[in-house]
């Protein structure tokens, strides 16, 4: 969990294709039971569950400085804490 909200942000960098994450994608919600072959991404700043996306999607953490204004695709609020997360499509 994040210390300094004041200085440091986090983003999700993304290596496959994980639907939750991306904007004007319109896709099929499996029903709340099946959860098999999913896996639940935790959110940086607060550590409670951020969403769910497949077990063969990629996802790591990063951390950077809010100054250095790294460019991501998409930002998503937390819906806990509501602080912001970046998100990046990276290719595979």
């Amino acid at each position: 969990m994040i210390e300094n909200r004041e200085t440091e942000a986090y983003c999700f960098v993304v290596r496959g294709f994980a639907p939750e994450l991306m904007r004007g994608v319109a896709f099929r919600r499996e029903k709340h039971y099946k959860t098999q072959g999913r896996k639940a991404i935790k959110c940086p700043y607060c550590g409670k569950d951020f969403e769910t996306v497949d077990s063969d999607v990629k996802v790591e953490v990063r951390c950077f400085k809010k100054k250095s204004e790294a460019s991501t695709h998409n930002a998503i609020a937390c819906r806990i804490c509501h602080n912001p997360v970046g998100i990046i499509f990276a290719s595979a």
